[in-house]
């Protein structure tokens, strides 16, 4: 046991201990007479006489083991703050991206997607390949051709001059390629400026 807590525990058996004994504590309840000095002795009360004993316990006073979470010292001790939870790293995510090369569209395969009523159907241009493009995340493809219905499609001009080609479809095969699954396509290539552009 620590120094500190011998000497509380000693201090509260002397102060046990203190006996202060006050006699005669009750008044006589005599009245006074007019005229007389009122004292002590006139009121019944007698002088005080204060008594005080202490003994200490003649062997120490063993007090119960304690165990360090109930220990004085632990009391003051500073609490261990936990760690914090560590947040899991996410697993990565995977995206699949499909890059095709030249989307044509020539006369041969606009005479062929022609309806009699007017009009064109390309979907069977990508019918091999729809079902792969839609697994797909992310498609893209390069669009080798311009889409100008204010001008001459390649089955009815196949040049607009000489070494000059005329890659135009109909508005229709946009439809079909971006029903098959593709969801970029881009022009950057030399057919740019088909469709009376390379005058």
């Amino acid at each position: 046991m620590s120094e500190t807590w011998k000497r509380r525990i000693y201090s509260l058996v002397i102060g046990s201990l203190l006996v202060v004994a006050v006699s005669g504590c009750k008044a006589s309840h005599r009245q006074p007479v007019v005229g007389e000095k009122i004292s002590d002795e006139v009121m019944g009360l007698p002088e005080p006489t204060l008594s005080v004993k202490a003994t200490l316990p003649a062997e120490p006073v063993t007090m119960p083991e304690t165990t360090a979470a109930e220990s004085p010292e632990a009391m003051y001790e500073p609490s261990v703050t936990e760690e914090p939870a560590k947040i899991p790293t996410p697993t990565p995510s995977v995206v699949t991206l499909c890059l095709t090369g030249d989307l044509m569209c020539l006369g041969g395969q606009q005479n062929a997607a022609a309806k009699k009523g007017g009009g064109y159907d390309f979907s069977g241009s990508f019918a091999l390949i729809k079902d792969y493009l839609q697994g797909c995340d992310f498609a893209i493809g390069n669009l080798e051709t311009v889409i100008s219905p204010g001008f001459p499609y390649t089955a009815q001009m196949k040049y607009v001059e000489e070494d000059c080609p005329n890659c135009n479809a109909p508005p229709e095969y946009l439809e079909a390629v971006r029903d098959a699954g593709f969801d970029v396509v881009f022009t950057c290539n030399n057919h740019s400026l088909d469709a009376g552009g390379c005058r």
